[in-house]
C-alpha cells in the first residue's frame, strides 16, 4: 500500500520521511486525500526537493531519477562534473600534476564505462510492475553509448576548433569533453551569472533578490524558445547551428545556476560562535571590524596599509580567496568570530558577506 503525503502538512512530513524513503511507493497529494486532495506528479510537489535532500542524507548516495531519462542526463552530468573536479584537484594537490584534455578524456571514458555498469545494476533493481523505468533507462543507456561512440570517433578523426555536430544540441552533457563550448559556457556561468547573482544578493532584500532571479530565468527561457524556433525554421541550414547551440545551452545553464543559487542561499545559515576576548583579536580581526564599522581607510604610510587595503571593500573581501579553499575557510572563520563584536548595522553587513562566502564554499568543495 502506498504511503500518502499531504504536502500541506509540513509539520508531520519531515519526522516520518526518513523511514518512508527506504520503502517503495510514495504518493503526493495537493491536500488531505481523505478530504478530496488530488494526487499530483511528485516533481510538482514543493516537498520533492526536500525528499531528495533527505534521501541523499540517509543513504549517502546521489539521487538518481531512473524514471526520467532527460532528468537523468542533467543529474548525472552534474555528478560527473563534481567527480572530474575532485579528480583534477587530487592530481594537483597530491602529486602536483596538471590535468590536460587527453587525461580529462580518459577520465570521461572510465566514468562512462562505470555508468554503463550502473545502468545494468539499476535495471536489475526495477520491480516487474514498473516497465516505464526500464524504458527510460534504455533511453539513457542509448545516450551514454552515443557519447562513448563520439569519443572513439574523435580519437580517429581528431579534434575540432568548434562544434561540428550535424544536429542542434540542447544540453551541455551532449557536448564532447574537450568541446571548446564546454569550458567557455561553464567558466562564463561562474564568472558572470554566479558572481552577479551573489553581488545582487548582498545588496537586495530577499523578495527583491527572488524577483531578480525569476526575471533572469524568464529572460533565459525566452531566448531558449527563440533559438528553438529559429532551428525549426532553418533546420537544413547549418551556418548558424554552432552559435544557436551555444546560446541555447548557455541560457539553460544560466537557469540551472540561478535555481541552484536560490536554493543554496535559502539553506545557508549564519552561525555565530562565542565572542572572543578583545585581547585575543588578531590583526585581521581588527581590520575586519574597522571596515565593517564603516571607518575610513588608513593612510598609505600606516605600517599595515597593505593588509588594510586587502579587506577595505566588500568586493575585495569576497574576492580575497581567489579560488583557494583554505583562504576561503579562514576568512569565514574570522568573520564568524568578529560578528558578535559588531554593531547591528555592521553585523548585518558582515552576515550578508558570510552567506555569500559560505555558499561559495559549498560550490567550490
Amino acid at each position: 500500500m502506498k504511503k500518502k503525503f499531504d504536502i500541506t502538512d509540513t509539520s508531520g512530513l519531515h519526522s516520518h520521511i526518513k523511514d518512508e524513503l527506504l520503502k517503495k511507493g510514495i504518493a503526493y497529494y495537493d491536500g488531505d486525500p481523505e478530504k478530496g486532495g488530488n494526487r499530483i506528479a511528485r516533481n510538482e510537489s514543493p516537498v520533492f526537493n526536500e525528499v531528495i535532500r533527505i534521501f541523499e542524507e540517509v543513504t549517502g548516495l546521489p539521487y538518481v531519477p531512473t524514471d526520467d531519462a532527460e532528468r537523468m542526463k542533467v543529474v548525472r552530468w552534474e555528478l560527473y562534473l563534481k567527480e572530474l573536479k575532485e579528480f583534477i584537484e587530487r592530481r594537483k594537490w597530491n602529486s602536483n600534476l596538471e590535468t590536460d584534455n587527453e587525461e580529462k578524456r580518459e577520465f570521461r571514458e572510465l566514468w562512462l564505462e562505470k555508468e554503463k555498469s550502473n545502468i545494468v545494476r539499476w535495471k536489475s533493481e526495477v520491480p516487474e510492475h514498473r516497465p516505464e523505468i526500464i524504458i527510460e533507462l534504455k533511453k539513457y543507456e542509448d545516450y551514454i553509448n552515443a557519447v562513448i561512440k563520439d569519443i572513439q570517433e574523435r580519437k580517429v578523426n581528431g579534434l575540432h576548433s568548434v562544434c561540428t555536430a550535424d544536429h542542434f544540441k540542447t544540453d551541455i552533457g551532449e557536448l564532447c569533453i574537450d568541446c571548446p563550448l564546454t569550458d567557455h559556457i561553464l567558466s562564463k556561468i561562474e564568472e558572470q551569472i554566479v558572481f552577479q547573482a551573489l553581488q545582487q544578493h548582498s545588496i537586495l532584500t530577499e523578495s527583491q533578490f527572488s524577483e531578480y532571479c525569476n526575471e533572469e530565468i524568464r529572460n533565459a527561457q525566452k531566448v531558449m524558445m527563440e533559438q528553438s524556433l529559429f532551428v525549426q525554421q532553418d533546420k537544413d541550414d547549418a551556418r548558424f547551428r554552432n552559435a544557436r547551440t551555444l546560446v541555447y545551452i548557455w541560457n539553460k545553464e544560466r537557469i540551472k545556476a540561478l535555481n541552484k543559487i536560490q536554493s543554496e542561499l535559502s539553506n545557508v545559515s549564519v552561525s555565530q560562535p562565542p565572542a572572543k576576548d578583545d585581547k585575543k583579536l588578531s590583526k585581521r580581526h581588527s581590520i575586519l571590524i574597522h571596515f565593517y564599522e564603516d571607518k575610513n581607510m588608513v593612510e598609505r604610510k600606516h605600517k599595515d596599509y597593505n593588509d588594510y587595503i586587502t579587506f577595505s571593500t566588500s568586493n575585495k573581501r569576497l574576492a580575497y580567496s581567489n579560488g583557494s579553499l583554505s583562504k576561503l575557510k579562514h576568512l569565514i572563520e574570522d568573520i564568524e568570530e568578529v560578528i558578535p563584536l559588531l554593531s547591528e548595522k555592521a553585523k548585518q553587513r558582515a552576515e550578508n558577506e558570510l552567506k555569500i562566502l559560505k555558499l561559495r564554499l559549498t560550490v567550490e568543495k
